[in-house]
């Protein structure tokens, strides 16, 4: 059987690496000390240590690399201590998937049999008084003078990285109290107030667990977005441990919720694609949004703009796709796995709305496939069955956006 799993090659290595030298100091190529944290992670496949034989020297060192980070292995003892041998962590990442696969599996089950304890199963009354409070909390606070808020701001923040540590995102911090805060140069002011508007947006028109927007402050120093948090983990780091079912029921989930999204009317702007005030669209497929004062009266427009900088054949092959009419309708433009938050199987909360706008009704489904391109369960199993067509503007875009610059 293991001769089944491992190459050829791999299984005269490992004969090799567990018989030579068995008298000599050599064979203590074989250990590798450890913490017990270390090798219960290792041991359960949760770490893969990916090794570059070229890096071994003659002084005794290897570099590995583990977690996207370089690691040095080295012999302090002026060649007297062996280092662990590369082909022994190469077969142990071998083994990873399939460990790491068992551990799923015994999580499912786990998370299968526990009572659910969903935030939906709050009592309606308690709800409907957290709304009202919230509504007169942001009607009140946003009157107090900029410099109270800004210095309630830095205070906050001081404590919520104390508690919880610093966010993913550097410009983005969870604060106490069930709140959220971005914080950018003050140049960033009309984003917050384009993104606090769509999720004011959202919170008219739908049902969308998104995040409430409470106040977006611009002072000389910072411009700052305060809103209130969603439950549950990003999907991203679920999908792996969640079953079938539960995926059918975000699929469910998310129909419903992009349902809801494109019937948002847009009711300020002659522009047909724009953000939700009608101003500039902010979208990391197309880098001089970043930049620029990108907004389109058309969807003629908005096509020769993304087929401008390409050769002729690439304009012929997109200018058919692009023939096509498409309805134009309210774009979240980033439902990237870590955007929806999840929890017992359901969708608990779609954040990061900065990019969110009005946009080509194809926009969305391409725009989640876009740098989620290897994630198989996530756009065969999601993506593919949330959206119906679509399929040829995928291929148009996709080449599109392999040519376009990212800067």
């Amino acid at each position: 059987m293991l001769h089944a799993f491992l190459s050829k090659d791999s299984m005269e290595s490992l004969r090799l690496i567990l018989t030579l030298h068995s008298e000599s100091m050599e064979r203590l190529d074989n250990l590798w000390l450890s913490s017990v944290s270390a090798f219960e992670l290792v041991g359960a496949g949760e770490y893969i240590i990916n090794t570059n034989p070229s890096s071994y020297s003659a002084r005794g060192e290897m570099t590995i690399a583990l977690s996207g980070e370089m690691m040095l292995l080295e012999d302090k003892a002026t060649n007297q201590t062996p280092i662990p041998h590369s082909d022994l962590f190469e077969i142990h990442a071998l083994f990873s998937n399939s460990l790491a696969w068992m551990e799923a599996r015994t999580h499912i089950t786990q998370q299968r049999d526990r009572p659910t304890t969903s935030h939906k199963n709050f009592p309606i009354s308690i709800i409907a008084q957290a709304v009202i409070f919230l509504s007169t909390f942001r009607r009140i606070w946003t009157t107090l003078p900029c410099f109270v808020r800004a210095t309630a701001y830095e205070k906050l923040l001081s404590i919520g990285t104390y508690l919880y540590g610093p966010s993913l995102s550097p410009t983005v911090q969870r604060l106490p109290l069930g709140l959220y805060l971005q914080k950018a140069p003050p140049h960033g002011a009309p984003q917050y107030r384009a993104e606090a508007h769509a999720l004011s947006m959202v919170e008219k028109f739908t049902q969308i667990p998104a995040p409430k927007p409470i106040d977006v402050l611009e002072t000389p120093n910072a411009s700052s977005l305060l809103m209130t948090q969603v439950p549950g983990s990003p999907i991203g780091q679920l999908l792996d441990a969640i079953t079938d079912k539960q995926v059918e029921n975000v699929v469910f989930d998310l129909k419903r919720y992009i349902a809801q999204m494109r019937a948002i009317p847009n009711q300020v702007s002659k522009f047909q694609i724009c953000n939700s005030t009608g101003g500039k669209i902010l979208d990391w497929r197309i880098p001089d949004s970043q930049s620029g004062e990108l907004r389109f009266e058309t969807e003629v427009d908005f096509h020769n703009f993304l087929t401008r900088k390409m050769t002729g054949d690439t304009r012929r092959r997109a200018a058919k796709l692009h023939a096509v009419s498409h309805a134009i309708v309210f774009t979240h433009g980033d439902l990237y796995p870590r955007n929806i938050l999840a929890e017992n199987g359901k969708i608990t909360g779609i954040v990061d709305w900065e990019n969110a706008g009005f946009f080509l009704g194809y926009w969305e489904y391409t725009k989640m496939h876009y740098t989620v391109r290897h994630v198989i369960r996530w756009l065969a199993d999601v993506v593919d069955q949330v959206f119906e067509g679509y399929r040829d503007e995928l291929r148009v875009e996709n080449m599109l956006s392999d040519l376009a610059s990212p800067f």
